[in-house]
């Protein structure tokens, strides 16, 4: 297995040479490849990912200016650090257009403990001694809505301690700049704002950073993955288990280990909301994770597939689990999935639960509209949830998180059949779990059914693929299930899956004239793909 970082499993390590370099030179560069994705998980463990957001300390919805400054004037926000290592402070700026680029500086400090008092004693002079730090902004380089930031070393027991944020300018007539503030939305906890000594309702808009311990950062993980129970493992195992028996019966001698799960992860993506559609009629709901998690230990175990892990796969197995750990640092501390997509996926979550299959309508909310929504992700979230106790809101958030750590297989397994390269696959399980925005972005606002669509692509596209392959009894079961993956999304599963089957025949005839031939148009699933059938 020495050419397994190149070669997929069973394929002879000589096909290596149409990529035009030789087999000392690609190990070579194997070797290197992996010492480098070593080294980057190595510094990301030692160095980290903060400073994080204070998520309490996050107010960035400006509507005013925060007041006026110059000629002695200031703007004060008084708030309590609610994470140790309190570190860094952004403000946005404002300005006004109808008044001169003022030539003086802009301030902003920051003070232990509340201000309250005259005038005299709210105002912050530089020589202060209490004061933590200080920062000077020259008002001619400063631009409209940018942000600039206050930094600081780490205050290592900041956590509910209250701290006073200055601004205020050196000029002694009104000044352009200003920051942005809130009329609308206040602090918490009693946290006030200032301006010129007075409280005004509302609040500054300012970011609180902490830059956190190793050590704490851990601990908040552990404590969001122990609010909800069992649910975070129940539901790894939901997008895991269910899809090792279709890997299992599948996997075509296949060595690889990282490829295998990467399927498997696809298959349970796929076959969740088709056990919902079979299991709709007999109304088992939730129940029907049980048999699904059954049925691929119960195959798994009956195949044993023989597996190897080499260097390829043994990073896109390191790179799933790295990923795992930031997904779970990122979802630290929310108390529901973030933006408003979840809430729709929330609701169609708790729908599948009340009426225990694939809902006829939208429930409450819209009785006598038929429901037509792609409900993939959601069954997942609704079977942890049955299985965990935990709620809906909770199930969506640990479901989407687990499946952007185990894209990384997924993507492993894409970038390897696409390439013929497991070298390939495993820079991309890499990029992917640390270096790319997405898909770790999608915690920022919820849209993980197209992050499960990502997941199932390796499955539906390695079923394409090996559709128009000579027949045999796996190729066959790829043919069965590549309609239902059309069909899966369907508000009417029993007509869409008959039409896509129907759809999927001349495939099947043309296969059996010549195995080469692949008729695009066959797979079309409208009308037009099947009416000469009909």
């Amino acid at each position: 297995m020495a050419d397994s970082c190149l070669v997929p499993g069973g394929e002879p390590a000589e096909s290596v040479t149409r990529y035009a370099i030789g087999n000392g030179h690609a190990a070579s560069l194997r070797n290197h490849v992996i010492r480098g994705v070593a080294f980057l998980m190595l510094l990301f463990a030692l160095a980290g990912c903060g400073p994080f957001f204070d998520q309490q300390n996050l107010q960035d919805r400006a509507d005013q200016p925060a007041g006026v400054l110059g000629e002695g004037r200031a703007v004060a926000q008084t708030f309590v650090a609610h994470c140790d290592g309190l570190s860094a402070i952004d403000l946005q700026l404002a300005v006004y257009p109808g008044v001169a680029t003022s030539k003086g500086s802009l301030y902003a400090a920051l003070v232990p403990g509340p201000t309250a008092g005259s005038r005299g004693s709210f105002f912050p002079p530089l020589g202060n001694t209490r004061m933590i730090s200080s920062a000077r902004f020259v008002e001619a380089d400063l631009r409209p809505n940018e942000w600039i930031r206050l930094s600081f070393p780490p205050i290592q027991r900041s956590a509910d301690q209250r701290y006073t944020l200055f601004v205020w300018t050196d000029d002694r007539r009104p000044s352009s700049a200003t920051v942005w503030a809130s009329g609308r939305v206040g602090g918490t906890g009693g946290d006030r704002r200032f301006v010129d000594g007075s409280a005004a309702p509302g609040s500054l808009v300012y970011r609180a950073y902490c830059d956190e311990s190793p050590g704490q950062v851990a601990s908040e993980a552990q404590a969001t993955i122990e609010r909800s129970g069992a649910l975070w493992p129940v539901e790894l195992v939901l997008c895991i288990m269910p899809g090792l028996a279709l890997a299992s019966l599948l996997a075509d001698r296949d060595d690889d280990p990282a490829a295998f799960l990467g399927l498997a992860v696809g298959w349970s993506v796929l076959l969740a909301p088709l056990s919902l559609i079979l299991a709709t009629p007999v109304r088992l709901g939730g129940g029907v994770a049980i048999p699904l998690i059954g049925a691929g230990l119960a195959v798994t175990w009956w195949r044993r597939p023989g597996l190897r892990l080499g260097a390829c796969s043994l990073v896109g197995l390191a790179s799933a689990i790295v990923a795992m750990g930031i997904r779970v640092v990122d979802a630290k501390g929310l108390v529901a999935p973030m933006w408003v997509d979840p809430v729709q996926h929330s609701y169609v979550a708790q729908l599948i639960l009340s009426v225990r299959g694939v809902p006829s309508t939208y429930g409450p909310i819209l009785p006598g509209q038929i429901f037509d929504y792609h409900f993939g992700f959601q069954t997942i979230a609704a079977y942890g949830s049955w299985l965990s106790g935990a709620s809906v809101a909770d199930a969506v958030l640990a479901t989407g998180q687990i499946l952007d750590a185990l894209i990384c297989l997924a993507m492993y397994r894409f970038a390897r059949d696409l390439t013929g390269s497991a070298l390939a696959g495993a820079v991309a399980s890499v990029l992917v779990a640390m270096v790319t925005t997405q898909p770790a972005y999608y915690v920022s606002w919820g849209r993980y059914p197209e992050l499960a669509g990502l997941v199932a692509l390796p499955a539906a596209a390695d079923a394409l693929r090996n559709v128009i392959r000579p027949p045999s009894s796996r190729t066959r079961i790829r043919a069965v299930l590549l309609p239902l993956i059309v069909a899966r999304s369907r508000q009417d599963p029993w007509f869409s899956s008959t039409r896509a089957w129907r759809s999927s025949l001349p495939v099947w005839a043309s296969r059996s004239r010549s195995p080469t031939r692949w008729p695009i148009e066959a797979l079309d699933p409208s009308p037009r793909g099947w009416s000469p059938l009909a």
